[in-house]
């Protein structure tokens, strides 16, 4: 669950950074920009324009303003080829989609469709999200999506004002991280002796994770400008100052603390449940026990974690084996933008390992002189 959550925010927080380069571009070249929706009440049909590189869809379409100070006003737009170059992108009557109100130096007005309106219907997908949640999980589930809220407001208000204000990326990152740790394991499982020991194996490991991170960017060589995000953040006056092997470091840190969260708490649980079913079981019988079970814990999330990655990258692995040039394999996984990924997943794939042995040593400790109240 907690794995799927860290995965929300972290694509959050990529399409925010996605739309940096439009922002940054646009305001050089135009006086003002004006964002609405619109309904589109006639849609033409589609003209294909071939050439040897590529098929361009092409539409003619009338909007009707929903919103702002040009609300109720009706604009023939014909739309980016880009933003119609499939079957599957076309513009459709009835669909309600954003227009941009481009007005440029000389004075001109351009309008143009940026992309379909989805807020409603990702109103609906996350509503149904927390009915499952609800539902199958009752208080606890209510209590986990409150640590989720939480999660996202401390990264939202806490952590990226204080990276925006200037200050060190993966300070404020680690700092996020142990302070989410915290907040959500006691919110989503109660104040117990099992959750305490999950957060102390949790803090433990995100620290861990630094010096993990850190080694491992510093093997590879790591600048932290290895994507287009990251790019586009140097175009920008805080890219003047702005830490970017830092700011990768933080990003692992707070990408694999979902994970962690995950392991900590289900080894914590395990070694309760065997000290319960057997009292007699000595420290290390319990951390032998739980770690069998541990063992079997890693398996199955290492795989979890990399897919995870490489579902979030996967466009960039279908266009390996589409590389048409004289470049040879090897280089484009020495790519940084490659390379970056896969360090990702070793990161986060070493620090799950370290904490299954880690939690179930404290627990083994704890609960080894423990007779109830676990």
């Amino acid at each position: 669950m907690r794995l799927k959550q860290y995965i929300c925010i972290g694509i959050i927080f990529a399409i925010g950074g996605s739309l940096i380069p439009s922002v940054v571009f646009a305001q050089q070249n135009t006086v003002k920009d004006e964002f609405f929706r619109a309904r589109v009440i006639q849609a033409s049909e589609d003209v294909v324009k071939k050439d040897d590189a590529h098929v361009s869809i092409i539409q003619k379409i009338r909007v009707r303003i929903l919103s702002g100070s040009e609300k109720g006003n009706e604009y023939d737009i014909t739309p980016n080829p880009e933003f119609t170059s499939t079957k599957k992108q076309n513009i459709e009557q009835g669909n309600v989609v954003v227009v941009a109100k481009t007005t440029l130096n000389s004075g001109e007005i351009r309008w143009d469709v940026i992309d379909q309106y989805r807020l409603p219907n990702m109103g609906w997908a996350f509503a149904i999200f927390i009915g499952l949640v609800i539902f199958f999980t009752r208080k606890r589930g209510v209590m986990s999506l409150v640590g989720l809220a939480v999660s996202v407001a401390i990264l939202g208000f806490v952590v990226i004002p204080q990276i925006l204000s200037g200050g060190n990326p993966l300070v404020w990152c680690l700092a996020g991280a142990l302070i989410i740790a915290i907040v959500s394991l006691y919110l989503a499982h109660g104040f117990s002796t099992r959750t305490s020991i999950a957060v102390v194996g949790t803090l433990i490991t995100v620290l861990l994770s630094v010096g993990v991170g850190a080694l491992f960017v510093w093997l590879t060589r790591l600048s932290g400008a290895g994507n287009e995000d990251a790019f586009y953040l140097q175009l920008t006056q805080l890219g003047m100052s702005l830490d970017l092997r830092g700011l990768l470091l933080g990003a692992m840190i707070i990408g694999t603390l979902g994970v962690l969260d995950d392991v900590t708490t289900a080894q914590s649980a395990v070694v309760g449940e065997l000290h319960l079913a057997n009292p007699s079981f000595s420290r290390a019988e319990l951390y032998a026990r739980g770690l069998s079970v541990g063992r079997e814990h890693i398996t199955s999330l290492v795989n979890t974690l990399a897919l995870a990655y490489i579902g979030a990258s996967f466009p960039l692995f279908l266009y390996i084996p589409l590389n048409k040039s004289e470049q040879p394999v090897w280089l484009l996984f020495n790519s940084e933008f490659l390379a970056e990924e896969i360090i990702r997943t070793l990161v986060g794939s070493t620090v799950l390992v370290l904490a299954v042995p880690i939690t179930t040593l404290i627990a083994a400790t704890v609960f080894g002189k423990k007779t109830h109240h676990v």
